[in-house]
């Protein structure tokens, strides 16, 4: 792990590059790949670098499984940057599980939450700070859910005191610039 940004500091810079562009090929980037892209990064000065999905399924390409030696390597192949990983609770019998064997090898997991899941999600994150690890809550296709809905869960994630960053993410593209200040 590499040092641990200290976000109320300054702006930080995420990229996602490598997770979200695995949606156009099924996460099958040659490590090579991904080594250069890390390399680079970290070398333009991008503090977070989100480098795929975390999950035990030894199926999954490197991206779309962020195994601990992957994590590792990944590790060595920067000199400032912090390494993240996303974890999508819905896809795990045991999160918390997928989460304890990458400790000291991530140091930041993004975990999406739809609304409906976010008191389970919270006692994941909840769990995850026990093990050390930082989190971030996404909460997904937002423009689903009425003003009340979402307003009552930032309310319980606020009060749950657990989570220390929330992303609104528009995971159904369907939100206009004009309305986030909505």
């Amino acid at each position: 792990m590499k040092k641990t940004c200290d976000f109320n500091d300054k702006p930080i810079v995420t990229d996602v590059t490598i997770r979200d562009g695995g949606y156009l090929n099924d996460w099958n980037f040659p490590v090579e790949t991904i080594r250069t892209i890390v390399r680079y990064l970290d070398r333009f000065g991008v503090d977070i670098i989100e480098v795929g999905y975390l999950s035990d399924d030894e199926s999954n390409p490197p991206a779309a499984r962020c195994s601990a030696s992957y994590l590792e390597m990944l590790s060595g192949d920067i000199q400032a940057a912090s390494i993240a990983g996303m974890l999508s609770p819905r896809k795990h019998n045991d999160p918390v599980a997928v989460l304890a064997s990458r400790k000291g090898h991530v140091d930041l997991v993004r975990i999406p939450a739809f609304v409906e899941d976010v008191d389970s999600v919270i006692q994941i994150v909840e769990d995850a700070n026990k093990l050390g690890i930082r989190c971030s809550m996404n909460l997904v296709s937002f423009t689903a859910y009425t003003d009340s809905e979402l307003l009552g869960a930032v309310e319980k994630i606020a009060s749950s005191g657990q989570v220390e960053m929330l992303y609104f993410a528009d995971s159904r593209g369907s939100v206009y610039p004009e309305e986030v200040f909505t």
